[in-house]
């Protein structure tokens, strides 16, 4: 794969990971009876807050388990004889939740909050994704053995497309449902 096309994918399959991570929260939202916004870094109820700690639960919990199938679903695709694919897909929900881990330090996102609902405390669900996304990447960087260029060449467009989607998100149009 040349660099060009190993920095479109770690753009794309990045923007995606975010994307599907956000329609996962608001059809979740949408399934439980909410009006709902999404965005590609965020989604909610259009207006109020969630009528239960259950349903904010499950709307929490709905993006992160989007992102570990994304997980086994590149992990699959890596077995289907698109290994830099599938790798790629792996790797880019892994970095997602690992920054969303990192972030939580300030303000605590999707597994910080469900953490904290449970009473297990903010780091362990995120220990629990992050670690079960971590094989999923060994994995895949296993069946994929790409060699240390296109791994660095894949991290820093994906950083590229973090950055993007974080700071473009405001520019970019809401769904209403």
């Amino acid at each position: 794969m040349t660099i060009i096309r190993t920095i479109g994918l770690g753009l794309a399959v990045m923007v995606a990971t975010f994307a599907v991570h956000e329609a996962a929260h608001g059809l979740m939202a949408l399934g439980l009876g909410y009006d709902v916004f999404i965005r590609v870094n965020s989604a909610g109820p259009a207006s109020g807050s969630y009528s239960s700690g259950l349903h904010r639960d499950l709307v929490d919990a709905a993006g992160p388990a989007m992102t570990l199938l994304q997980g086994l679903f590149g992990l699959w695709l890596g077995s289907r004889g698109t290994a830099m694919i599938g790798f790629a897909t792996v790797l880019a929900a892994f970095l997602m939740r690992l920054l969303a881990a990192g972030i939580s330090v300030i303000n605590p996102n999707d597994e910080a909050r469900l953490g904290l609902s449970w009473g297990i405390g903010q780091w362990t669900v995120h220990a629990a994704v992050v670690g079960c996304l971590l094989i999923l990447t060994v994995l895949a960087v296993r069946r994929a053995r790409p060699s240390t260029g296109p791994i660095i060449t894949l991290v820093l467009a994906m950083q590229v497309g973090i950055a993007a989607v974080v700071l473009g998100e405001r520019y970019l149009p809401t769904l209403y449902l």
